[in-house]
C-alpha cells in the first residue's frame, strides 16, 4: 500500500511542478520555492508556493478530522480519506482539462490549491497507517534508509560496540524512494504527451489502496 502511496505522492508532485513550477507534496522544497521567490520579488511564483503549503495544511487538517471521525466506526476511515483524495484529484484533472493548456493565473492557483489539499490529506492517511515510510517527506527517507543500513552493518559486524539499534526494515525506506522516483519519472513523462490527465497514475494508485482495503486507525 505504502509504495502506490509513494506512486501517487511522486506523481502528483512532478505533474504540478511541471506544469505550474511549485510542489504541493513535498512541502520541504516547496518552503524553499516559497522563500527564493520572495526574496527574487517572483511573487507570482511566490503566491503560487504559499497557496501550496497553505492547502497542504489544510487538507492534513482535513485528513485527520476525517480519521478522527471515523475511529469507532466499524469501516476503513483511511479508505474513505482516500477516497476524497482521490475525489480531488479527479475534479484537479477535470478542472485543469477545462481551463486549457494555459490556464489563468487564478485558475493556476486554485488547481495548485486542490492538489496541496490532496496531498496533505493523503499524509495524514499514511500518518495514520503506519509508523514506518512517508509517501512525501523524502528528505527524511532517505536519511532512514542511509542510517538503517549502516547500522544493521555495524551491528553485525561488532554487536557489543554498535552505538544503536539497527533499524528494523532499513531496505523498505530504499525500497519507496525508488518507487517514489521511478513514478515521478513515469508521471513526467505521461505529463509531457497528456497534461494533466497524467494524473490518471496517482488516482489509479490510490484506488488500487482502497481496493486492498487498508486497517482502521
Amino acid at each position: 500500500m505504502i509504495l502506490l502511496l509513494a506512486l501517487a505522492g511522486a506523481g502528483v508532485d512532478a505533474v504540478m511542478i511541471m506544469g505550474f513550477n511549485v510542489l504541493t507534496a513535498a512541502q520541504t522544497g516547496n518552503t524553499i520555492l516559497l522563500a527564493v521567490a520572495l526574496a527574487r520579488g517572483q511573487f507570482a511564483l511566490g503566491a503560487s508556493a504559499a497557496i501550496s503549503v497553505i492547502g497542504y495544511v489544510a487538507g492534513a487538517a482535513l485528513g485527520e478530522y476525517f480519521l478522527v471521525r471515523k475511529s469507532g466506526s466499524k469501516t476503513s476511515g483511511i479508505a474513505e480519506t482516500l477516497l476524497v483524495e482521490a475525489a480531488l484529484l479527479g475534479i484537479l484533472m477535470v478542472s485543469w482539462r477545462m481551463a486549457g493548456t494555459a490556464p489563468s493565473q487564478t485558475m493556476g492557483l486554485v488547481l495548485v490549491a486542490i492538489a496541496a489539499i490532496a496531498m496533505g490529506i493523503q499524509s495524514a492517511a499514511v500518518r495514520c497507517l503506519h509508523n514506518g515510510p512517508t509517501t512525501t517527506y523524502i528528505t527524511g527517507l532517505l536519511t532512514s534508509f542511509t542510517t538503517g543500513m549502516v547500522a544493521s552493518f555495524l551491528s553485525r559486524r561488532n554487536p557489543d560496540n554498535s552505538s544503536r539499534p539497527a533499524e528494523d526494515s532499513p531496505w523498505q525506506y530504499g525500497t519507496v524512494w525508488v518507487t517514489y522516483l521511478a513514478g515521478a519519472i513515469v508521471c513526467g513523462l505521461l505529463y509531457l504527451f497528456a497534461g494533466g490527465m497524467a494524473l490518471l497514475l496517482p488516482v489509479a494508485s490510490i484506488a488500487a489502496v482502497i481496493a486492498l482495503g487498508p486497517r482502521r486507525c
